[in-house]
């Protein structure tokens, strides 16, 4: 069977995409030169192409007139899909491949507006010659003469809309030429426009009745069958006799050339020698798409079917510490590896004031004055003279003392034992110390037996006194001793609150007392009845950072467990997380002075934080072995990790861990000791 006869038979499916550059002319020639059976149309973007459906009926009456079943395919234009539906065409707005029911649809289509036509053309009774005639008539005539076919004078028909769309694009053409608006060829004698395309129309006009129905090659790759079948052989050659004989040839406008771009005809030649190339260009033509596909089918495949399955396994683990840090008044925060909590030291003062009534009793009045006789004895007398300066103290048998006014010199003659007439004056004032005459004196300093003694050989006079209130030293005392409590507990309490940003004050340090001397309006021992006592306490205090330690004891146990490897994981930057239940003690074994010791008791349970996406991140893109070595060096419990990989049936060298998001599947499960 002939090579063209096999391209006849064959059908095929050509795709265009239309986008909004592309005008009606371009699409019309698409469709025309195009090889396949069916077209497909996609319109996935707003072209004025779909804003009128006569357009849309022009691409359908071009497609109709090649004998092509054609779908247009419309993406998100509802206005498009609508004015394709008015001009009769199959519309789908899927994107993906058009079904079968689609074809069908559009196929029937074909087959019932060709069939139309047909009709039309055997009604008119008119049978076509090619001729060299003008291409308008006024009458038909039909007269046989030898062997020539002679048209029988009819009635003028309507014209078909073919022939309509022949007449307009020569009628643009000459506008064109007139206007000099576009490049003018000119063939056979008839000039034409290049920029208007006139579809070619030398393929088959007519097609079978809707009874007589082609052989099915549904299913069969007919590039491939040593002969086709004989029912369909023989329908060719059915054909091909009523071609020649029983049906209408298609109609030929004499002068009228189709023209085309150069990249047109280049492509039409192409087709042309591709057509008349052997069996075995078809072969490559079928084979080779089939191929490609099958190649781009096995890469989506490998590119999109894998999933890898990551599952590490998690226990919690018990982690205590018991730890003594000091204290730094320099550290500005808490340091584990060096043992340091930052402590501060605060003071804080208070002035406070109180009013005491004076009860101190103080007398006022004259000193009793006289004169006294010193004798002296055997033990003195190998001493003198001896000199007993001013301010002596001589007292008398009562006990009331007096001192000597002037110094004196007892035996300065150097005969005399006894020094008479010694001014003496009272020490206090009052009347008890004016004493009657013959009192006896002691001196101080001197045994008044066998040293020296006195007596007053006259009476003393002139001692008075009068009582007053003074501010005494005990009154001061009483009124410290009540304000000071008071402020003392006002500084401490102070201190106490000075415990924002987590500090905790040590109790042990905290110390307030009197600061200074008591200041008084009125000095002790002055007249006064009431007197105002000023006192000013200060106080000092210890604190160390407990809120931070606190909140850094996840540190201190997170610290404790990586030091004691508590997970024996080869992944050593591991993050550990410590449960809601721990329990801590923080005591200050020592403060003394700025030297603070602070224990730390904690114990909790210990699990590793593990990121799925930082897995996902580490695994992503790698091969499968080397990923399944780092995800097994992701170890924490005695159970490994385990990986697995989807669909089963890739190789082992195939296998990889995919980069697309969603394409590793971590699961964390956590398991008992």
């Amino acid at each position: 069977m002939k090579d063209e006869n096999i391209k006849q038979i064959k059908s095929e499916i050509e795709k265009f995409v239309i986008d909004k550059e592309d005008d009606l002319i371009d699409v019309v020639n698409k469709i025309a030169l195009s090889d396949a059976d069916k077209i497909i149309l996609t319109f996935t973007e707003p072209t004025d192409i779909l804003i009128s459906p006569i357009n849309l009926k022009v691409l359908l009456d071009t497609a109709d007139e090649n004998n092509k079943a054609i779908i247009a395919q419309i993406v998100q234009n509802p206005v498009g899909v609508r004015n394709a539906k008015e001009a009769g065409m199959t519309v789908t707005e899927a994107t993906g491949t058009i079904l079968e029911e689609y074809w069908n649809e559009a196929e029937k289509g074909l087959r019932r507006r060709t069939k139309g036509k047909q009709d039309m053309l055997q009604k008119s009774n008119v049978k076509y010659v090619p001729r060299e005639d003008e291409l308008e008539r006024t009458e038909i005539e039909m007269e046989v003469e030898d062997d020539e076919l002679v048209v029988a004078e009819e009635p003028a028909k309507e014209k078909s809309e073919f022939q309509k769309k022949i007449e307009e694009a020569l009628e643009r053409s000459r506008l064109n030429i007139e206007r000099k608006e576009a490049k003018v060829v000119e063939e056979g004698g008839l000039q034409l426009a290049l920029d208007q395309d006139i579809i070619d129309n030398n393929k088959e006009a007519f097609k079978k009745s809707k009874n007589e129905k082609r052989p099915s090659l549904i299913g069969k790759d007919i590039a491939f069958l040593k002969s086709l079948p004989d029912e369909v052989d023989s329908t060719l050659d059915k054909q091909e006799e009523e071609s020649d004989f029983g049906q209408p040839v298609p109609v030929r406008v004499a002068n009228v050339p189709t023209t085309m771009s150069p990249l047109q005809k280049i492509v039409k030649n192409i087709g042309a020698k591709i057509s008349s190339a052997p069996a075995k260009k078809w072969a490559i033509r079928i084979i080779a798409p089939l191929v490609a596909v099958l190649v781009v089918a096995l890469w989506l495949v490998y590119e999109l079917a894998p999933l890898a399955k990551v599952t590490v396994y998690i226990t919690s683990k018990e982690v205590a510490v018991e730890k003594v840090f000091n204290g730094d008044l320099k550290a500005n925060e808490f340091n584990y590896e060096n043992g340091i909590v930052p402590v501060k030291k605060e003071e804080g003062t208070k002035s406070v004031s109180g009013s005491v009534t004076a009860s101190g009793k103080a007398f006022r009045g004259n000193k009793a004055e006289g004169v006294i006789t010193i004798k002296a004895w055997p033990d003195i007398i190998t001493k003198l003279p001896v000199t007993i300066p001013a301010g002596t103290v001589v007292t008398s048998k009562e006990n009331l003392t007096y001192e000597i006014v002037s110094t004196v010199t007892v035996g300065a003659t150097g005969g005399d034992i006894w020094e008479e007439n010694v001014a003496v004056r009272a020490t206090q004032v009052g009347e008890e110390y004016n004493i009657a005459a013959g009192n006896f004196f002691t001196i101080a300093g001197y045994n008044s037996v066998t040293e020296l003694n006195a007596d007053n050989p006259s009476a003393f006079a002139g001692g008075s006194k009068e009582q007053y209130t003074v501010l005494s030293q005990a009154d001061v005392d009483k009124l410290v001793k009540e304000i000071k409590t008071g402020a003392i507990d006002e500084v401490k309490n102070d201190l106490r609150s000075r415990t924002d940003n987590g500090w905790e004050i040590i109790e042990s340090t905290l110390k307030a007392d009197v600061e200074g001397n008591t200041k008084s309006d009125i000095p002790v021992g002055a007249e006064a009845d009431i007197a105002n006592v000023t006192i000013e306490v200060k106080g000092s205090a210890m604190y160390f950072k407990k809120g931070e330690l606190e909140t850094k004891m996840d540190e201190v146990l997170t610290k404790s467990a990586q030091d004691q490897d508590l997970f024996e994981t080869e992944d050593k930057n591991v993050k550990l997380v410590l449960d809601n239940s721990i329990e801590r003690e923080i005591t200050v074994e020592e403060a003394k002075g700025d030297k603070i010791k602070i224990k730390v008791v904690a114990k909790g349970e210990v699990k590793p934080e593990i990121s799925k996406n930082e897995i996902i991140k580490e695994l992503a893109g790698r091969d499968w072995e080397d990923g399944v070595k780092r995800a097994q060096k992701m170890k924490y419990t005695d159970k490994k990790t385990e990986t697995s990989f989807v669909p089963a049936y890739f190789p082992e060298w195939l296998r990889y861990f995919p980069d697309r998001q969603g394409r590793i599947i971590v699961t964390i499960k956590e398991i008992s000791n």
